[in-house]
C-alpha cells in the first residue's frame, strides 16, 4: 500500500461506489463525513442577526435527513453555508477544518436534495467582501439579518 499512489486511491474509489445505487453512496459520504461534523456542531458563534438555525440546530437537521426523517434541509444548507464561508477567512487551523467540514456538509445536502438549496451568505459576500489586510481582528457586518463573520489572526 506505500506505494499506492492518489490517483490508485481516486480508482478504488471509483469503482466501489460504482457499483452503489445512489442513495448507498449518500449513506457511505455520510459515514465518512460524520465524525467531522461534531466539531462543527459544537461552534456557537452567532453569524447572523436572525438565524433561522443555530450551528448545532443545522447539524442535528442534517443528521435527521441522513437517517431519513423529515428535516429543513434549506435551512440547515443556509447556516452550513456561513459556517464554511465566515470560518474559511479565518488563519486558525482548526477553523479551517470547520469551514471544510461545513462546506462538505452542505454540499452532501445538496446531493440528497437533489435540487439547488436556499444560500443567501455566499451573494452577499461576494458584493459586500471587505478587500484591506489586517493582522488583528476584524468583523464584516453587512446589515441586520445578513452575515456577520468575525476574524481572528490575519486576513488577505
Amino acid at each position: 500500500m506505500a506505494d499506492t499512489t492518489y490517483d490508485d486511491v481516486l480508482g478504488l474509489i471509483d469503482e466501489v461506489a460504482g457499483r452503489l445505487d445512489p442513495g448507498q453512496r449518500l449513506a457511505r459520504l455520510f459515514g465518512l463525513m460524520a465524525p467531522l461534523l461534531d466539531r462543527v456542531e459544537r461552534e456557537d458563534q452567532e453569524l447572523s442577526d436572525n438565524p433561522v438555525l443555530s450551528t448545532s440546530d443545522a447539524v442535528r437537521e442534517l443528521r435527521k435527513a441522513a437517517a431519513g426523517e423529515p428535516a429543513d434541509v434549506d435551512a440547515a444548507h443556509e447556516q452550513l453555508t456561513e459556517v464554511g464561508l465566515c470560518y474559511s477567512e479565518d488563519q486558525a487551523p482548526e477553523r479551517h477544518l470547520v469551514s471544510q467540514s461545513a462546506y462538505a456538509a452542505a454540499a452532501w445536502l445538496r446531493l440528497l436534495a437533489g435540487r439547488q438549496l436556499r444560500t443567501t451568505a455566499t451573494r452577499i459576500w461576494s458584493r459586500r467582501t471587505p478587500r484591506r489586510r489586517s493582522h488583528g481582528s476584524s468583523t464584516f457586518s453587512p446589515g441586520p439579518g445578513r452575515t456577520r463573520c468575525t476574524f481572528t489572526g490575519r486576513t488577505p
